[in-house]
C-alpha cells in the first residue's frame, strides 16, 4: 500500500471508543444517530466504526435551533463529502430520479 493511500484514508474509530470519549454522546445515543442517518458509520464484522470528521461535525456549535434549510444543507454536505465520484451517466440518472432532468 502506498503512503498516499494511507494518508487519504479517513481516520475511523470504533463506536465504543467514540462513546467513551463522552463528548459526542453515549453509545446508545450514537447508535440512534446512526440509525437516524445523522451519523455515517461502517460495519466491519460485528463492530461499527465512525469517522472522526463526522463526530466533529456533530459537535459543531449551533446558536438556537437550526432551520430546516440549514439541516438540509448540512445533510447535503455530509453526503457529498462521503460520496464517490460520479460519471456523467450517473449524474444524469440521479437528476432523473430526483426530478431535476428528463430521461
Amino acid at each position: 500500500m502506498s503512503t498516499t493511500a494511507l494518508l487519504d484514508r479517513p481516520v475511523r474509530v470504533p463506536l465504543t471508543d467514540a462513546a467513551k470519549i463522552g463528548t459526542y454522546g453515549g453509545y446508545s445515543t450514537l447508535r440512534k444517530k446512526i440509525a437516524d442517518g445523522e451519523l455515517p458509520a461502517e460495519r466491519v464484522g460485528r463492530r461499527l466504526f465512525v469517522r472522526r470528521d463526522d463526530l466533529e461535525a456533530m459537535a459543531t456549535p449551533v446558536v438556537g435551533h437550526p432551520t430546516e434549510q440549514a439541516t438540509i444543507e448540512k445533510a447535503i454536505e455530509r453526503i457529498v463529502s462521503s460520496a464517490p465520484r460520479l460519471s456523467a451517466e450517473h449524474r444524469d440518472r440521479l437528476a432523473v430520479i430526483l426530478g431535476g432532468g428528463a430521461a
